[in-house]
C-alpha cells in the first residue's frame, strides 16, 4: 500500500515509519454533485451541467501503531510510549504543512499535499499492553484535494521537499518563444487529474507584447482563456499564480481592469495533452512563455 513518510518540515517535522502502518485512505475522488428537481417531472437538472462536478473537501485518514523497544522492562516502555505518545500529538500545533507520502511503486517519486491536523485519536486498552504498543489514528483535512508531484514548478527551500526524491531545485519549465498574432502550442502533463499552472510571461530586452490572451482548447472550442489587456515592455514580467489567484508584474500586485478571465477558476491544465492558443495585438510581439505546475494525482 502508499505510505506516509513526514508531516511538516524543519522545527515542525514528524517522521513516520511505514513499516508500522496499518491502513491509508483519502477521500480526492469524492465529487459534490448537485442537482435540482423538477416539478411533476422525474429526475432533475444537473447543475453543473456537462461539466465534472467540484471536488470535496479532502480528507486522509492513517492508522498506525506506536511500538516501544520490545526488548526493554514494562516500566521502560512506559516511559518510552509516553514520549512517543507525546511527539505524535504535538502535530495538532503544526497547522498547515505538507504531507508526504511513497506510492506503492516505489520507483516512483514522492508525493504531497497541503494539509492540517483535523484530529489524532490514541486508544489504549489494558488488555492490550499500551505500555508496548498503541493503534493512533491520525485525520488531516486537505483543502486543495490533490496529492502533488513536482511537475516544472521550482520547490522551495525549506518547504519539506527531499533531494532524494527526485527533485530539481529550479524546476524544468520548457520556455516557448511566441511572436505574432496567434500561435499553438502543446502543453503535456503527467498526472491523472486537472493542475492549476503559474504561467510566467517575459519579455526580452529588445521585444514587447501587448493585449495577450491565452487560451486552453478542446477541438475548436475555448475551455479556459486569461487576458491581459496591456503592454509588457523590454525585460518586464508577468506571472498568473492560477493557484493563488494572483497576478504580479516585475514582481508587484498588478490585479486589476487589464486581467481578464473566461471561468472562476482562471486556467487548468487536463492530464495528458493541451492544447493552447497564444494571441497578441501586433505582428511584431515577442514574449517567452512558461507554464510552471505540480503533477496532480487523485
Amino acid at each position: 500500500m502508499d505510505t506516509i513518510l513526514r508531516f511538516g518540515a524543519g522545527a515542525e517535522l514528524y517522521t513516520f515509519d511505514p513499516s508500522l502502518q496499518i491502513s491509508l485512505r483519502d477521500n480526492f475522488r469524492d465529487l459534490v454533485q448537485q442537482s435540482t428537481r423538477l416539478p411533476s417531472l422525474s429526475g432533475g437538472i444537473n447543475e453543473h451541467g456537462l461539466k465534472p462536478a467540484p471536488r470535496a473537501v479532502g480528507n486522509v485518514s492513517l492508522t498506525t501503531w506506536l511500538i516501544a523497544d520490545e526488548t526493554a522492562s514494562p516500566d521502560l516502555q512506559a516511559r518510552e510510549m509516553q514520549s512517543l505518545k507525546s511527539n505524535i500529538a504535538s502535530m495538532s500545533s503544526f497547522g498547515t504543512k505538507r504531507l508526504y507520502k511513497q506510492p506503492m511503486d516505489a520507483s516512483l517519486s514522492e508525493r504531497y499535499c497541503e494539509a492540517s491536523i483535523s484530529n489524532i485519536s490514541i486508544n489504549e486498552n489494558a488488555s492490550a499492553q499500551p505500555h508496548a504498543r498503541i493503534r493512533i489514528s491520525i485525520n488531516w483535512q486537505v483543502t486543495s484535494p490533490y496529492w502533488l508531484a513536482q511537475g516544472t514548478e521550482a520547490p522551495a527551500w525549506g518547504d519539506g521537499s527531499s533531494w532524494g526524491a527526485g527533485t530539481v531545485w529550479g524546476g524544468s519549465a520548457t520556455n516557448y518563444a511566441i511572436s505574432g498574432l496567434s500561435n499553438i502550442i502543446t502543453v503535456t502533463t503527467a498526472g491523472n487529474a486537472e493542475t492549476y499552472p503559474r504561467i510566467v510571461i517575459k519579455c526580452d530586452a529588445d521585444q514587447t507584447a501587448e493585449n495577450i490572451v491565452i487560451q486552453r482548447l478542446e477541438g475548436n472550442d475555448v475551455k479556459d482563456e486569461i487576458q491581459f489587456n496591456s503592454t509588457l515592455a523590454n525585460n518586464d514580467e508577468l506571472i498568473i499564480n492560477t493557484r493563488a489567484n494572483s497576478v504580479k508584474k516585475n514582481g508587484l500586485s498588478f490585479y486589476n481592469s487589464a486581467f481578464n478571465y473566461l471561468s472562476a477558476g482562471w486556467f487548468k491544465l487536463k492530464p495528458a495533452e493541451n492544447k493552447i492558443r497564444i494571441l497578441m495585438g501586433n505582428e511584431s510581439d515577442a514574449i517567452n512563455l512558461q507554464f510552471r505546475y505540480y503533477e496532480a494525482y487523485v
